[in-house]
This record gives C-alpha cells, sequence and structure tokens, in this order.
C-alpha cells in the first residue's frame, strides 16, 4: 500500500464544511486582534475626519487643529510678533480684516479660548506685548476670550506646572482653540537632556490632542552660529520631529522672512512672506512676498552662471561643476547634479563637440 492509498479521504461535502470552519475560526481571531489594538491599528473602515485648518499660506495646510506647531528663530527675530498675528487671527471679529503678517488664518467661528505663555518678557514688556495683540486685532479688550499670563523668574517645574492648571482650569470655562508656549526652553532646565525634552513635548502634543487644539511652541535657533538653522539642543530636535510644521524665521538686513521647514501636510510651494518692524506700531508688519525655493535655486544659479561665463563662450563640463562645489557649498555629487538641473532648467546648452554655451535665461 502506497502513501496515497493510506490517507483518509473525506467526502466532499465535509471537506467544505472544514474549509468553512478554518475560514470562521480565522475572522474570529482577526476580529479579535483589531478589536484589541483598535485605538491604535490602522482601518480602512473607520477613516479619521479630514484635518480642520488652522493655518495656510498660499493654499498649502501648514498647521491643522490638534498639532504643534513650532516658530523658531533667532533673537529679536520677531518670534512674538508672529505668534501674536497667530492670536490676533483667532480673536479679531469674524470678517475682520487685519495684519496677520501674510499668514491665512482660520476664522475662530465657535470662540474657542486662546492662551499665551510668557515666560521671557519683564512684567512691563509682557503687559505692552498683550497690548500689541489687542492693538493688531482691532478690539479694546479680550477678556474671556484671550488669557495672557506671565511666568517669568519660576523655575522649570513651576512654570510647566502653572501652565497645566491655567490649561485645565479654561477647560472647565468652555472649549480651547489655540495655546501659544513663549519660550517652550524655560519649561526644562537643560535643552540638551533628552527625558525631560521628549516628555514636555509629549505632554503639550497629548494637550493638542485632547483639546483638539493648535499648541505654539517657541524655540530660539542655536546660539553664536550666523545661518544656523537647527533649533537648541536636544528639544530642538523633539520638537522638529513632533511638530506637524514649523515656521523659521531668517534675518536678511532690514527685513525678516517667515519660512517652512518640516511640513508635514505641505509642500514648499509658497513665498515666504517678508516682515519689517514698524516703530510707529511697535510691532513686525507684512511687507511683502519673497521667493519661492524654487525661484530663489533658479536666481542663485543663474548669479553663479553669470559668474563664471563672463569672458567666456564655452566651459567644459569640470569648469562647471567644479566651481558650483565652492559656490553653493556642496560635495561634487551634488555640484554634477547641478549641472544636469542647469541643462533642465535651460540656463546652458551642451554642444556637439561636448562643451557647453550659456543660454539665455528665462
Amino acid at each position: 500500500m502506497n502513501n496515497t492509498d493510506s490517507k483518509i479521504q473525506l467526502p466532499q461535502g465535509q471537506k467544505e464544511q472544514a474549509t468553512q470552519d478554518r475560514t470562521s475560526h480565522l475572522d474570529q481571531q482577526l476580529n479579535w486582534y483589531y478589536e484589541k489594538y483598535q485605538a491604535w491599528i490602522f482601518s480602512e473602515d473607520k477613516p479619521p475626519k479630514p484635518p480642520q485648518p488652522f493655518l495656510q499660506i498660499d493654499g498649502e495646510l501648514i498647521s491643522s487643529l490638534g498639532n504643534l506647531l513650532i516658530i523658531s528663530g533667532p533673537p529679536k527675530s520677531g518670534k512674538t510678533s508672529v505668534s501674536a498675528a497667530l492670536i490676533a487671527g483667532s480673536i479679531c471679529p469674524p470678517g475682520g480684516s487685519i495684519d496677520t503678517l501674510g499668514l491665512n488664518i482660520a476664522p475662530n467661528h465657535a470662540r474657542g479660548q486662546v492662551l499665551y505663555f510668557n515666560s521671557e518678557l519683564s512684567h512691563s514688556d509682557f503687559h505692552s506685548a498683550t497690548r500689541k495683540m489687542l492693538d493688531r486685532a482691532g478690539i479694546p479688550s479680550a477678556k474671556g476670550l484671550l488669557h495672557s499670563f506671565n511666568y517669568v523668574g519660576l523655575l522649570a517645574s513651576e512654570i510647566l506646572s502653572k501652565t497645566l492648571e491655567a490649561i485645565q482650569d479654561a477647560y472647565t470655562l468652555g472649549p480651547i482653540r489655540l495655546i501659544v508656549v513663549d519660550g517652550i526652553a524655560d519649561y526644562v532646565d537643560n535643552v540638551n537632556d533628552p527625558e525631560p525634552c521628549t516628555k514636555v513635548v509629549r505632554t503639550f502634543m497629548d494637550i493638542a490632542q485632547k483639546h483638539n487644539a493648535v499648541v505654539v511652541l517657541i524655540i530660539h535657533k542655536n546660539p553664536g552660529k550666523p545661518g544656523e538653522t537647527k533649533s537648541r539642543g536636544h528639544l530642538g530636535s523633539e520638537l522638529a520631529r513632533k511638530g506637524e510644521a514649523t515656521l523659521e524665521l531668517q534675518v536678511k538686513g532690514q527685513i525678516v522672512e517667515i519660512t517652512g521647514t518640516d511640513l508635514r501636510n505641505a509642500g514648499m510651494n509658497f513665498k515666504p512672506r517678508q516682515i519689517v518692524y514698524d516703530t510707529t506700531k511697535g510691532y513686525f508688519v507684512l511687507k511683502g512676498l519673497g521667493l519661492t525655493n524654487a525661484e530663489t535655486k533658479k536666481k542663485d544659479a543663474i548669479t553663479f552662471l553669470d559668474g563664471i561665463y563672463e569672458g567666456k563662450e564655452e566651459l567644459g563640463y569640470e569648469e562647471i561643476w567644479r566651481p558650483a562645489m565652492e559656490f553653493f557649498d556642496v560635495k561634487d555629487r551634488s555640484a554634477k547634479g547641478l549641472v544636469t538641473y542647469f541643462l533642465n532648467q535651460s540656463l546652458i546648452v551642451k554642444l556637439s563637440h561636448g562643451k557647453y554655451k550659456r543660454a539665455v535665461a528665462t
């Protein structure tokens, strides 16, 4: 007798029943698994509500309710003015026309509360800053809508404790729409200590999600480094990872540009907002629009090519990419990639004998 003959052959009806039993058992296990992890697991049957926009720039979604928004920049670059614009846009009368620095802030139709926490300004400067928020919003008072706190001089643990208590007590009065923390570095003793930095960021993430509010956290750039793009310490790195977006302030002479980095739900297609300090009003105002990243890249490329082609009709491949390394501060591989970019942008033309001729800029 062979092995095939020794096997028990079930009737067709019993085979089908056994298959159905196995399928039913697997379905039960799968249902149990999804029920156990339903709070965390992806489910195509239960999509979340779409993001509720809070801040947009040129149609790009920068910040939505339930998330962290980071504002980063060097000292005296207008970080408080940018946060004041967000606050003013949230407390101004519906339909009001005010200067929000070119930032499109969704109307606060539900009149959700706005909380501002400052731990850097003197009492006099704090009072002045809050007064300017109301001036920017075009209203004499926002009692019951805007709650502004000054915790300067307190220890980090005291600042955090009082902030959390004020948020919880405000919630008993009604919904919360916006919370601004100026500046978050005062909430930890050491911005390079991973444990407290991670914990405080996690705390404000939970608050944003619990109240379906935007939490704005303001932080300085690393000090002493001109052109520095990284925010301070481990705290800055954690904010870059956990924030929905970072509004980055770049000082360019008398002008400050508001750009975006670490954008989760937007591209880099919007034009930077250029702001200047108005000595009459005592705060930053919108001056105009800057160039997009793509426009800046092309402008820099034209400047570079104009320089190396001056007095020359043709250049070899190496005569282009080698000076590009120094001009753009990139490695050789990236510099060679720039030659392709110049070609694709019709800034140079490759000739039949292999050299490159300058083309008319478009």
